[in-house]
């Protein structure tokens, strides 16, 4: 008995059979449709089968050879569409054990940008390198800037008791009854610039995704010493990334308690 194997497909097929190689070409060029003895069309729908090659027989003609070759061609798409996912997941994994790169066939490559698929792309060492580094220096400006904030704050105190001191002396020296008004505590903080607290807050806002969770958890007792508002802004990039409660009291968290 003999086969008449049909390729509906846009893409050639091969394979060999007891050492001799079958060519089918795609559809509509001359030699998509064969005929071959049982035994080697049987062998040949194996192996090309789930690629979309299909068999046509007697009362096809017409509609039935319509609707095999929409089989088919369906199949080719399923069969190429499992290749880019499988190249996809096995260099997925790759990358999770640290092993190498899987270059894709040509094959591969053809199929996903023919289906729309995106191939899996490694990031370059130097770009994960530069990542890194950023992130590495945008937590060190956020340690400077909180002991240029530590600072300024103590220059402020000593800047009011000396304002303090200076007012009694000069009202016993003129032998006023009053010692003077001595500044409000709260109106002396007030008049402290806020402007670094914002700088910090600006390289705190800078610190990446993949370093924030390590700098907050390195550097929490300082972060604790934070003003409220520098706090409150941690807290809140913390959520926002992760979507789990910040380590990091905050004002409004500690007069709750």
């Amino acid at each position: 008995m003999a086969i008449v194997l049909f390729n509906p497909t846009d893409e050639e097929m091969r394979a060999q059979y007891i050492g001799e190689e079958v060519v089918i070409p795609p559809a509509p060029k001359p030699g998509h449709k064969i005929r071959v003895d049982d035994a080697r069309g049987r062998h040949l729908l194996n192996v090309l089968g789930p690629r979309g090659l299909v068999s046509l027989e007697y009362g096809d003609e017409g509609e039935g050879e319509l609707k095999k070759a929409e089989i088919g061609r369906r199949r080719n798409i399923e069969f190429w569409r499992k290749q880019v996912m499988d190249f996809n997941q096995l260099n997925d994994a790759q990358q999770q054990r640290r092993l190498p790169y899987i270059q894709p066939t040509p094959e591969v490559k053809a199929a996903a940008k023919r289906l729309g698929i995106k191939l899996y792309e490694p990031m370059s060492s130097k770009d994960e390198f530069t990542n890194e580094a950023q992130s590495t220096v945008a937590e060190e400006l956020a340690a400077k800037e909180h002991t240029i904030s530590a600072l300024q704050r103590q220059v402020y105190e000593l800047t009011r008791l000396v304002g303090e001191l200076k007012s009694q002396v000069l009202a016993v020296a003129s032998g006023a009854q009053d010692a003077g008004a001595v500044p409000d505590e709260e109106d002396a903080g007030q008049e402290a610039p806020h402007y670094a607290n914002e700088a910090m807050i600006r390289k705190i806002k800078a610190i990446g995704p993949p370093m924030f969770d390590k700098w907050v958890r390195k550097n929490l007792s300082e972060i604790e010493e934070f003003p409220a508002e520098v706090k409150r802004v941690i807290a809140e990039k913390w959520v926002r990334l992760y979507g789990t409660e910040c380590p990091v009291s905050t004002e409004s968290e500690a007069s709750a308690a």
